[in-house]
């Protein structure tokens, strides 16, 4: 009888394990999402009127990030799928680099040079400090979701495939 108890407490276990894991697969537990609010108070150095909400898509990116190679592959595939579709995300599309400790001007030129070398036909900006002010602490793109912006982390999941794949 000791033994039937037991078992039926594993079987528990792993059954709430697997409950757990399919919950943060679906990103239920993760779910994260970014006021346009909040989005607008970043110090852009982009144009003088900066107002998210006029995107569609804008990708937050620390250049650091990106020697995660699975991280670079994933960019590279939706950076390729939206240029693709340039004609209809014209002016929907931004890419936010985080400023790091270089000069401003020398930080413009390696963004210029890496727009042209990865094929970005998209408008570049410098960002101050995405990470601390909205809690972001890595790469990402945000999709306008007509409230606010739903954050995908890059690498992406196998949710998030899915869901890029309508784009």
């Amino acid at each position: 009888m000791l033994k039937g108890k037991y078992a039926l407490i594993v079987l528990m276990v792993i059954i709430i394990g697997i409950v757990l894991a399919y919950l943060k697969a679906s990103k239920v537990l993760n779910k994260v999402e970014v006021d346009y609010s909040e989005i607008n108070k970043l110090e852009v150095y982009y144009k003088k009127n900066f107002y998210s909400n006029e995107f569609k898509y804008i990708f937050l990116i620390r250049l650091e990030d990106f020697n995660c190679t699975l991280c670079f592959n994933d960019f590279l595939y939706l950076s390729d799928k939206l240029n693709k579709k340039n004609k209809i995300f014209n002016n929907t599309v931004l890419y936010l680099v985080e400023r790091d400790y270089r000069d401003f001007e020398i930080q413009q030129r390696i963004i210029k040079k890496w727009k042209q070398v990865n094929n970005i036909s998209f408008e570049v900006g410098l960002v101050n400090n995405f990470s601390d002010k909205l809690g972001i602490k890595k790469s990402c793109v945000m999709i306008n979701n007509g409230k606010k912006f739903d954050v995908i982390y890059f690498p992406f999941n196998q949710n998030d495939r899915k869901l890029l794949e309508t784009i």
